[in-house]
C-alpha cells in the first residue's frame, strides 16, 4: 500500500488543527494518532500534535501517539517535551 507524503508544517497547521477537532468532538474515548508516514515535520507540526493534546482534554478525551520516527523524537527532545 502506498501512502501520500504526510507533512505538518506552519502552512498545514490551521486545517490541521480544525480537522482534528471535529475528530475529537465525535470520539469521547481515546483516539490513537498513528505517526509512522510523517516525511517531514518542523516546530509547527510538533506545535500541533500538542495542541492536539490540549484539545483532547477539553473534549474529555485523551490522544495516544503511536509510531513517532527519529525526526519527531529529535525535535521532541531539542524542546524538551514528551509527547
Amino acid at each position: 500500500m502506498e501512502f501520500e507524503p504526510v507533512i505538518f508544517t506552519f502552512k498545514t497547521i490551521v486545517k490541521d488543527i480544525a480537522d482534528m477537532s471535529r475528530v475529537f468532538s465525535d470520539f469521547k474515548s481515546t483516539v490513537t494518532l498513528d505517526l509512522t508516514h510523517i516525511d517531514y515535520i518542523d516546530s509547527a507540526g510538533i506545535a500541533l500534535l500538542l495542541e492536539l493534546d490540549n484539545i483532547a482534554k477539553t473534549k474529555k478525551s485523551r490522544v495516544v501517539f503511536s509510531g513517532t520516527n527519529s525526526k519527531i523524537d529529535r525535535l521532541c527532545e531539542l524542546y524538551q517535551i514528551k509527547l
